[in-house]
């Protein structure tokens, strides 16, 4: 089992520029993080009232603790697969985001 909620990434680039990004989070029983989606969440939703509520959840992560990209500690998680995880740096490289 276990839990998600929207979070604030901050990531630096080489020339030190900052930008920030929300992500959805993933997190074990424990509440440790055990993975987050591969791009930033964007707001959708049926209805103007179902969009507003993601919005609003979406805000609720500015109350949070912002997690830096390069600091960011994934625990490993039983996905119930026997396939071994890919660490994030690796599959950006693999993407060509990061050269």
């Amino acid at each position: 089992m276990f839990t998600w909620n929207y979070r604030t990434i901050k990531f630096v680039d080489e020339a030190g520029n900052t930008t920030f990004q929300v992500y959805e989070i993933s997190y074990n029983e424990a509440g440790e993080i055990i993975g987050r989606d591969l791009l930033p969440t964007h707001p959708e939703g049926e209805t103007l009232e179902a969009l507003r509520f993601e919005l609003e959840q979406m805000l609720l992560c500015l109350n949070e603790e912002i997690l830096e990209d390069a600091k960011i500690v994934y625990t490993k998680h039983d996905w119930g697969s026997d396939e071994p995880s890919i660490p994030w740096k690796e599959v950006r490289r693999e993407l060509g985001l990061d050269e």
